[in-house]
């Protein structure tokens, strides 16, 4: 009889883990991607100085290669939409007798399709497409990763040089093309 309860008790047990460890849940993950389109400049200041050492006697001075720092940018298209990257001046126009040249080359350490530089092109209230063919991708975020942005000072009038100080709000935008 013993015997019996015995082997009775561990059918029981066997029974009872074994249906135990047949439990299951499931859980369902669903990604969802949604359009991106971030950018961020890595020098929100930036001071062209006219002085006399921009000068050589008898010539107009000049300004170029100037230091833009980085363009960092974030783009997920639906459909590899192709995005630019427009540059334009806020509500102020440049000064008059005067010629800001931008270029924007494109990202050397980057992730995805980033686009191509259009070359250089002139600041004024019209935004002008500085990279163009984005897709997705990302510049990086480190500081020297992103696009290099190089600026170019001309001086159109010697009757546009007054001493002083001009301020010019540069806009950079990613939008759809």
């Amino acid at each position: 009889m013993k015997r019996i309860l015995v082997v009775l008790s561990l059918a029981l047990l066997v029974a009872v883990f074994s249906f135990a460890s047949q439990n299951t849940a499931t859980q369902e993950i669903r990604i969802v991607v949604s359009p991106v389109a971030l950018i961020s400049v890595s020098k929100p200041v930036l001071e062209f100085d006219i002085s006399q050492q921009n000068f050589l006697p008898g010539e107009a001075p000049k300004l170029a290669n100037i230091d833009g720092g980085t363009i960092k940018y974030t783009s997920v298209t639906p459909d590899q939409m192709p995005r630019s990257i427009t540059v334009s001046v806020a509500e102020q126009a440049v000064p008059t007798g005067f010629e800001v040249g931008v270029v924007v080359l494109p990202p050397d350490n980057a992730v995805g399709v980033l686009g191509a530089s259009t070359g250089r092109v002139v600041l004024d209230s019209i935004p002008r497409t500085v990279i163009s063919q984005i897709g997705t991708g990302w510049t990086g975020s480190d500081y020297e990763d992103g696009a290099r942005v190089l600026y170019d000072l001309g001086i159109l009038s010697h009757e546009a040089l007054e001493i002083g100080s001009f301020e010019i709000e540069v806009l950079f935008t990613i939008t759809e093309d």
